[in-house]
């Protein structure tokens, strides 16, 4: 009985880690990586902090308005390029590598909108600006709400593209979307992604990342919108198959000074890419 009772044991072990194994793997080949991204010498900055370091890029340099461009997941600061061009004469314009993307490196395993909205506070005070127009597309639109309602005295407006984090709205491929919200899964798929092992075997996987702020995601944030009061705009295609326009009423609803600016269907989840004139016109009318 010891024996058999011992080799039981020892195949539930094994068909563990093999589990285990399938996992990282499936992680690696399907999950996302690592973007190349370029250090502009002549225009980009990092500001260091005892945690880690933000890149961040200036234009302008108007002090009565200021306009802090956030990016969505794994993305960089580069994504807002079509964007800035029409931007001059609005303001400061302040766009930044979120903590773990790009050039932005950051010594914690923890990448929640409430950890990733306080890094962006720090780097605001260490700039020394506040009341700015926060705008950002998808994980970093989800974000700035986070930041506008946590702290409110740093935000004096808000354009929200396509967040991501309302219950239910995220969409994603190849079965991750099972990982991609709070729970027993993602927790699991954390620790595995977490693990030495995984980091030095896939070194240029952000999965970590994609599972620290997804687990921050879902009804949390659905709540915390009824404590944003800043005008809000809210750009959104009815055609983006990442973050779900169905839920834009309900996030509208929550908001107590909020209006909806529809982006063309052919837009998607990429208007900063494909409208950056639309995005352009909210932030300089």
């Amino acid at each position: 009985m010891r024996s058999f009772f011992a080799i039981t044991v020892a195949l539930l072990v094994a068909f563990f880690f093999l589990s285990l194994c399938c996992v990282a793997i499936y992680f690696e080949l399907y999950g996302p990586h690592k973007n190349t991204v370029f250090f502009n010498k002549q225009e980009d900055q990092l500001f260091r902090f005892s945690s880690g370091s933000i890149r961040i890029n200036i234009q302008g340099d108007d002090k009565n308005n200021t306009v802090v461009l956030l990016h969505g997941f794994n993305s960089s600061l580069e994504r807002w390029n079509k964007v800035v061009p029409l931007l001059v004469g609005c303001g400061k314009i302040i766009r930044l590598d979120i903590p773990g993307y790009g050039f932005s490196q950051w010594g914690s395993d923890d990448f929640s909108l409430q950890a990733q909205s306080a890094r962006v506070v720090k780097l605001l005070e260490r700039l020394d600006v506040e009341n700015v127009s926060l705008v950002g597309t998808s994980m970093g639109a989800s974000i700035a709400a986070t930041l506008a309602a946590s702290f409110p005295d740093k935000v004096a407006s808000l354009v929200l593209i396509a967040p991501s984090a309302y219950p239910g709205s995220l969409k994603s491929s190849m079965g991750l979307e099972l990982f991609y919200r709070p729970g027993m899964a993602n927790k699991l798929a954390t620790y595995l992604v977490g693990t030495t092992v995984f980091k030095k075997l896939f070194p240029e996987s952000v999965m970590l990342q994609a599972l620290s702020v997804t687990a921050s995601y879902g009804q949390p944030w659905a709540d915390s919108l009824s404590k944003i009061k800043q005008p809000t705009t809210l750009i959104w295609s009815e055609a983006d198959k990442t973050a779900s326009f169905q839920y834009a009423d309900k996030i509208l609803a929550s908001l107590a000074n909020a209006r909806l600016v529809m982006a063309e269907a052919d837009s998607g989840h990429h208007v900063v890419i494909k409208e950056p004139g639309l995005i352009a016109r909210q932030l300089c009318q």
